[in-house]
């Protein structure tokens, strides 16, 4: 997710939320199946991403770099975990994973901006 499209992911996961979707378990086996995208664009393999997204999305995997990649699989799993755990509802394990990719995917540009440079 760009920094732009954050209020329609939000937006999204409210109606979502309203009508009752069970978006939770959707947006985990995207997200998986992303990640595993982004770790093997990081290894320097085509993947199965389109010709036309392919920099893009090798580019947001060296942002993320292997750190960032393994933070974001152990996110899904722990979101995943809560559920069927009964340690948390969909809803709430939904805006935890929500609020916890976005502080995750901002890191990589703010750690650029002039004020976090030595």
């Amino acid at each position: 997710m760009q920094s732009g499209k954050i209020q329609k992911a939000w937006t999204y996961v409210l109606r979502a939320r309203l009508t009752n979707e069970g978006l939770l378990f959707r947006l985990l086996g995207l997200l998986s199946r992303e990640t595993r995208l982004l770790w093997q664009l990081l290894q320097g393999e085509n993947g199965r991403a389109r010709p036309a997204e392919r920099d893009a999305k090798r580019k947001l995997a060296q942002g993320l770099g292997y750190e960032g990649l393994a933070r974001l699989f152990s996110l899904l799993f722990l979101a995943d975990l809560s559920v069927k755990s009964g340690e948390r509802q969909q809803e709430q394990a939904l805006d935890s994973l929500v609020a916890d990719l976005i502080l995750l995917l901002a890191a990589p540009s703010s750690a650029n901006t002039p004020e976090a440079l030595p």
